[in-house]
């Protein structure tokens, strides 16, 4: 192997060694300006509408988590669970699958962005639930649904939600893409606040 590629990446602010990542050295902006950039489904939605960048599906699953009345953290968590792709990127599963070395270094940095937010590393079995729901919406509405087999299907109580998210999402990402950054950094200090101060169900 090159020498010169030996695990050691720039956030945008520090050099971080993503096999022993550093808590100390991730960034609430530079995972926010990471995510920005990277584009879910590889970059292939509709040709008919802007990009949809990791921040909009990150603030989406937050907002889910607020919805279900989850406590804090959880919605911390929904908020932070796709973050260690500012440094991985949106590998698309059906190739991250195939990709043996991948898993243990997104482990590692989630565990490693995990201390940072002093929040717990395993995720709280809704998390999951959450993701998948975006997943199926984010099919619909920005893919197409015919693409898919299955076709996707959104649960009727979450679809007004889902497509007013990505109505706001969409113009405000064609007109200005780094606002999603903004909101993401936004959130993130309110709900380290919010922990902070005791929330009324901020326990972990």
């Amino acid at each position: 192997m090159d020498p010169r590629f030996n695990g050691i990446v720039w956030t945008g602010s520090h050099l971080l060694d993503v096999r022993d990542p550093n808590p100390d050295l991730i960034k609430t902006r530079d995972i926010a300006r990471g995510l920005s950039r990277k584009n879910r489904f590889g970059g292939h939605t509709r040709d008919d509408l802007p990009a949809y960048p990791i921040t909009w599906h990150s603030l989406f699953c937050e907002a889910v988590a607020d919805q279900m009345g989850l406590p804090l953290w959880v919605r911390f968590q929904a908020l932070l669970h796709d973050a260690p792709e500012y440094i991985l990127s949106d590998i698309i599963t059906p190739v991250k699958a195939l990709l043996a070395g991948y898993h243990p270094l997104e482990s590692g940095l989630w565990r490693a962005i995990a201390q940072r937010f002093q929040l717990p590393a395993e995720f709280h079995p809704a998390i999951h639930e959450i993701d998948a729901l975006a997943l199926e919406a984010e099919r619909f509405f920005l893919v197409t649904p015919n693409a898919w087999h299955p076709k996707p299907e959104i649960p009727a109580e979450w679809a007004v939600m889902a497509q007013r998210w990505f109505e706001f999402a969409l113009s405000r990402q064609g007109s200005k893409p780094q606002f999603s950054a903004g909101l993401f950094v936004s959130r993130v200090r309110a709900l380290e606040e919010a922990m902070a101060d005791g929330g009324n169900d901020a326990e972990i």
